[in-house]
């Protein structure tokens, strides 16, 4: 049941992370620019750094522009959170094979591999506190 809803969390992230926020009011108006195509692939591997849809890093910028405002980079952000994610995963595979570890030695099998699940799990959880703090500095 965890991995479901940790497939679902995943998937959401997926369709969410190349989009740009909601906006109050509808969006009806749409803008044509010509570029040639290195102007184009230019485009194209910005916003591939910041793993944004070209479209929406474009009206990001754009915006960003026409307010005065420098852009909020959020790469660095976006790639702590992943490795968070990847962390979370696997803290919970370490946790599972440490239950199932417990579960035997509390049948009477003395497991070889029970200390090496602990120094793991001990160890994720040392990296988790790690990019918890590291993120807590990028953080405004």
């Amino acid at each position: 049941m965890v991995e479901d809803s940790s497939a679902e969390f995943a998937s959401s992230v997926a369709k969410r992370r190349n989009r740009r926020a909601r906006s109050e009011s509808k969006r009806r108006r749409v803008l044509y620019i010509l570029l040639s195509d290195d102007e184009y692939g230019a485009l194209v591997r910005a916003a591939e750094r910041e793993h944004l849809a070209t479209a929406a890093w474009a009206a990001l910028t754009l915006l960003a522009a026409a307010d005065g405002t420098p852009r909020a980079e959020h790469n660095q952000v976006r790639e702590a959170l992943q490795a968070v994610m990847q962390a979370r995963g696997q803290a919970q595979r370490i946790g599972v094979n440490l239950n199932q570890a417990v579960a035997a030695l509390n049948s009477g099998e003395v497991s070889s591999t029970i200390q090496w699940y602990a120094r793991a799990a001990a160890q994720t959880v040392r990296k988790l506190d790690d990019l918890a703090d590291e993120l807590r500095r990028r953080l405004p």
